[in-house]
């Protein structure tokens, strides 16, 4: 799908908010190539359609430090959100 992605698609887009899916490196690079100054946040929480519990910003700068094995990091608790892990 990423391939079929052109400028126009994306240019007048302030921020893009990606919920539900892994997001991987290769997919920010591509759309933040296409328009640099959109902001991108990759989220999750229990139900994505209505309700987040983490978030993190991620842009060139910072992508490879919020990457593992090429996976976007869900980022950190947003405030007043409680995250338990099993």
């Amino acid at each position: 799908m990423l391939q079929k992605l052109k400028k126009n698609y994306v240019e007048s887009l302030q921020s893009i908010t990606v919920m539900g899916e892994q997001l991987f490196d290769f997919q920010i690079i591509k759309i933040l190539r296409l328009n640099p100054f959109l902001k991108i946040y990759n989220c999750y929480g229990p139900t994505e359609a209505t309700v987040s519990v983490t978030s993190l910003e991620i842009n060139l700068k910072n992508l490879k430090t919020n990457t593992d094995k090429n996976r976007v990091s869900i980022g950190k608790n947003i405030p007043g959100m409680n995250i338990d892990f099993y």
